[in-house]
């Protein structure tokens, strides 16, 4: 408390302020502290997106979206005003601040803000009748003195049915607590599965290494992902993967010299 009261003088002799007390809702976030540490969620935030679309009493649906439906740039009939699409999207971009199980469909969603369709609109309500069965979820910080750094990846090999290109995703936590988490279309087109678990774990492992500047002491640097032999492989023979992307960018830059042809023997 004497830190926080220091932090409070120090602000007030800079800026006009004014203290309104223990914080409970800031911008479309609800803040709640059970004994178990600090709860933070957007459920009032998700209850004004359902009454904005007209979703009160809807279905609730188990998952975010439809696995057998392949959203694309031709899918569905172009909407004539893509501006109710895009508030949309944006909207549940700030919902997940909170909401780390809904970053995949969210990024698949925002690929589509400049020319939406009717399906792209669809998959949005469909991940809004998805949030209808868990409106107070969020994320609890814990209260305890674990401070081991952890990192999750994973990745869909080849996902985007635009471009084949994989999305990686990772999670950190830190203790018991999910402190961030993204979802982004790799660069490129992997060849292989193994090269595009091999560049997820480069994403993933990467992360991690920027709060080891945190003043909190962090005991272990732990990365992990799904128990996968290929990954296991990976991790254990990087050089010999690294060798293998290089011959990939070797092959690609002769086939240009040659004119975008290759000559077989």
């Amino acid at each position: 408390m004497e830190s926080i009261k220091e932090a409070q003088t120090f602000l007030s002799s800079q800026f006009y302020m004014k203290d309104m007390g223990e914080l409970r809702y800031f911008i479309g976030i609800e803040v709640d502290k059970p004994k178990e540490g600090i709860f933070i969620s957007q459920e009032k935030y998700v209850m004004d997106l359902f009454t904005e679309y007209g979703l009160q009493g809807c279905k609730p649906l188990k998952l975010p979206m439809d696995s057998h439906v392949s959203l694309t740039p031709e899918a569905g009939d172009p909407l004539p005003h893509p501006k109710p699409y895009q508030k949309l999207v944006g909207k549940l971009i700030y919902l997940t601040i909170t909401r780390p199980d809904i970053a995949f469909i969210v990024h698949v969603l925002s690929k589509f803000m400049h020319s939406p369709t009717s399906a792209h609109l669809q998959a949005a309500k469909r991940l809004l009748r998805y949030l209808s069965s868990f409106p107070d979820q969020g994320i609890l910080l814990a209260n305890t003195y674990v401070v081991t750094l952890t990192a999750y990846g994973d990745n869909d090999w080849a996902g985007c049915p635009s471009t084949r290109r994989s999305t990686s995703g990772f999670c950190i936590l830190l203790g018991q607590s999910t402190i961030s988490w993204k979802s982004k279309r790799q660069f490129v087109v992997s060849r292989s599965s193994a090269e595009a678990e091999y560049r997820s774990m480069a994403i993933t492992v990467d992360r991690p290494s920027d709060y080891c500047h945190c003043r909190a002491p962090v005991s272990r640097l732990t990365a992990w992902t799904h128990e996968n032999p290929t990954r296991k492989f990976i991790a254990c023979k990087y050089y010999e993967r690294e060798t293998e992307i290089k011959r990939c960018k070797y092959l690609i830059e002769e086939c240009n010299r040659d004119g975008g042809e290759r000559k077989l023997d």
